[in-house]
């Protein structure tokens, strides 16, 4: 049986970029993005409470401002990190099809195919992007005594993307 995704493919719009895609194509990558940049983060124990209590988790799913050993605090939301793991998926693979023939980008007469290259610096950017709602996320997670049991391994998250340590002063 197949798992119902958190969120919809019409939610990559208005959470995250404007896309335009077939809502089949777009599951697609909401499930690639939720196998593999959330169950990382969350882990299976985590993902499978929230998939089974989501009508109980709206603020976790979409994010609320709380307040922390007297410190405030706010976050966008688990499908906002969704939908930028999914629009960063689907920017990198999103027109291209494989046919009989082998793969083939989708183009008209009247359009031009942006480089690989900045697909690929779009697609870093919106990954950022998620870790960043990602990480809030897991914040908000510790912070919460009912949700903390079902976190097996509390970590941030992190797609092996380029990091920069500066140095000196």
């Amino acid at each position: 049986m197949a798992t119902q995704t958190l969120i919809t493919p019409n939610e990559i719009s208005s959470l995250a970029r404007e896309v335009f895609i077939d809502d089949s194509k777009a599951t697609r990558f909401i499930d690639e993005a939720e196998d593999m940049d959330v169950r990382p983060a969350l882990g299976d124990k985590m993902l499978q409470y929230i998939r089974e209590n989501r009508d109980d988790l709206t603020d976790l799913l979409n994010g609320t401002t709380y307040t922390y050993k007297g410190q405030t605090y706010t976050f966008s939301g688990l499908k906002k990190a969704i939908a930028y793991y999914a629009y960063s998926r689907l920017i990198v693979g999103g027109d291209v099809e494989v046919t009989r023939s082998g793969m083939r980008s989708r183009d008209s007469d009247y359009s031009h195919q942006v480089p690989m290259e900045e697909r690929q610096q779009v697609s870093r950017e919106c990954s950022a992007i998620a870790d960043h709602h990602m990480n809030q996320l897991l914040d908000y997670i510790k912070r919460t005594d009912s949700l903390t049991p079902y976190l097996e391994r509390p970590q941030r998250a992190d797609t092996q993307r380029t990091k920069c340590k500066i140095i000196g002063d």
